[in-house]
């Protein structure tokens, strides 16, 4: 997928694309298994913690390898519900594998963090405006100095 975009040979081909990997968070798998269990019919829990981490490892591990930035999601959450007390993932993951408001705030910090510090360029702060400050509109005819 990578290639795709980043070799020359490719028909996908786009040298302004920027790719930042992303590791699935920890996933709490109480929650998840309980959730599976109360549908109709019963489903049984469709994933393992153990492997949740395996391929985060494996995803910083590719980003290493493709020189492309991964943001590791899993560790910091891992590490602030002390290495993964159900209880906690609680407040990270809202149905025990999808992230909640919180578990978000992480992901967004990791994410402006990232690109800060790997493409300072399109950090938000660096962007220029698209439209017009309001203080600098026309007020008397707003539309035409927006378009």
């Amino acid at each position: 997928m990578v290639s795709m975009v980043q070799s020359p040979d490719s028909q996908y081909y786009s040298p302004e694309t920027r790719i930042i990997l992303i590791t699935p968070p920890p996933f709490n798998e109480a929650v998840r298994a309980a959730r599976l269990a109360a549908r109709d019919p019963p489903i049984a829990l469709d994933r393992k913690s153990g492997v949740t981490r395996k391929y985060a490892d494996a995803v910083i591990e590719l980003g290493k390898e493709l020189n492309v930035p991964a943001l590791d999601v899993y560790t910091p959450i891992w590490e602030a519900t002390d290495n993964g007390d159900p209880k906690k993932l609680e407040k990270y993951l809202y149905d025990g594998l999808h992230p909640s408001k919180e578990g978000y705030a992480v992901i967004y910090d990791l994410l402006i963090q990232t690109i800060e510090t790997k493409f300072p360029e399109l950090h938000y702060d660096a962007l220029p405006m698209v439209f017009p400050g309001w203080k600098d509109l026309d007020w008397s005819n707003a539309r035409a100095s927006i378009f």
